[in-house]
């Protein structure tokens, strides 16, 4: 699991589709 929020850090747009925000993104 911590190697995931890791991989969601590296940026923006993986961090918030990690999040499930990729759709507040538009």
């Amino acid at each position: 699991m911590l190697l995931l929020l890791l991989h969601c850090n590296n940026t923006c747009k993986v961090r918030n589709k990690c999040l499930g925000l990729d759709k507040s993104e538009n």
